[in-house]
């Protein structure tokens, strides 16, 4: 397992693309959607959302087949695989922004 993850340089994976996660993040937050602060290392993110809608954020993005954790009323944990691409980030955004933050009413 860990020659693997050594051979495909997953750990440099997870550091470009997490820190390009919590880009994107950032900029749904520019945008309006509910979020106070972005915070993590490497692909284990927390989001903490301005209003307690982590439970719905969740609910949401579960109907789109997104993986979160709502880890308390306005905290979100976001912890994808170590192979996610740039490339998923996007696809995962661009689909779901909408539908994840912006049916919440806050």
């Amino acid at each position: 397992m860990i020659e693997i993850i050594e051979q495909e340089n997953l750990l440099e994976n997870a550091a470009c693309v997490g820190a390009y996660l919590q880009e994107r993040l950032r900029t749904l937050q520019a945008h309006g959607a509910p979020i106070c602060e972005v915070r993590g290392r490497g692909l284990m993110i927390g989001v903490e959302l301005t209003h307690p809608v982590a439970r719905t954020v969740f609910q949401n993005a579960l109907e789109r087949r997104l993986i979160l954790n709502a880890v308390g009323d306005t905290v979100l944990r976001i912890v994808p695989p170590l192979v996610i691409t740039k490339r998923d980030v996007d696809e995962a955004i661009r689909n779901s922004r909408l539908a994840v933050f912006q049916e919440v009413s806050v």
